[in-house]
């Protein structure tokens, strides 16, 4: 389990080059994307719900970077992750 933003990027940066490869081969393109933000401990609260703000941040980075690597067409939201504030943006 990675433990901070850093070792999360760098893991999730060893995939994405074989996954663009592939995209750029293919021409086959990211429909939607999703991330898991609620089985890792640092979630336990929730991730966009959580009190501490540095969770928050992590999420929304994690969040962040597959959005600006794949521009996938649409996101998929967990409701019970998000305010319903934040559903209606």
């Amino acid at each position: 389990i990675n433990n901070s933003l850093l070792q999360t990027n760098q893991a999730l940066d060893e995939v994405v080059e074989h996954l663009l490869k592939l995209q750029n081969e293919t021409g086959v393109k990211l429909l939607w994307s999703t991330q898991n933000l609620f089985s890792h401990p640092r979630y336990m609260n929730g991730a966009f719900t959580n009190p501490d703000a540095h969770v928050f941040a992590y999420a929304a980075s994690q969040v962040k970077k597959v959005c600006h690597t794949f521009s996938p067409s649409s996101f998929a939201f967990d409701s019970h992750n998000f305010p319903p504030s934040l559903l209606i943006l």
